[in-house]
């Protein structure tokens, strides 16, 4: 008998995963979220820019990562900068 892949061993239902949802990820944004990590921020920000106006507003868990994204990009050459100032 073919085992059910939404359970385990146990027999216990697992979650549904984000594949299952049919979900994808905005690869713009998953880049952009890195690349403002890194430092950056010259080409985090207009990758997050565009992803952010290319991913519609039902897809929240990519808009999320845009606005991340946008976040990091600004976010950590800011507080750089300020590090800089204070310290």
């Amino acid at each position: 008998m073919p085992r059910d892949v939404s359970t385990d061993e146990t027999g216990r239902r697992l979650p549904p995963s984000s594949s299952d949802l049919g979900y994808k990820t905005n690869v713009l944004a998953a880049v952009a979220w890195v690349l403002g990590f890194i430092g950056a921020f010259f080409l985090a920000i207009p990758l997050a820019i565009i992803a952010l106006t290319r991913t519609p507003k039902i897809q929240q868990n990519n808009r999320d990562l845009a606005i991340g994204a946008l976040i990091s990009g600004f976010g950590i050459p800011l507080a750089i900068v300020l590090f800089n100032i204070v310290g």
